[in-house]
């Protein structure tokens, strides 16, 4: 029998811990930043839909040289 196999088994057991851990971690991440891109999305959808729109009626378009006529109609 081998003194030291327990220790052995018992590194090997903190090791599977360990890497299953740091697999646990990268999935959290990799979830965590799909939720994060959707959430900012939502976001900015939101922001576009409520910004004001200013109004454009023909009037208020402007055309060329409209600055000239309308300094000589007055």
């Amino acid at each position: 029998m081998i003194p030291n196999a327990k220790l052995g088994s018992i590194f090997a057991a903190i090791a599977v811990v360990e890497e299953a851990a740091m697999c646990g971690r990268r999935s959290a991440h990799l979830l965590f930043d799909a939720l994060q891109g959707a959430y900012d999305n939502h976001v900015e959808r939101a922001q576009m839909r409520l910004a004001p729109v200013k109004s454009r009626s023909s009037r208020d378009i402007p055309r060329a040289g409209a600055q000239d006529s309308y300094h000589r109609q007055r």
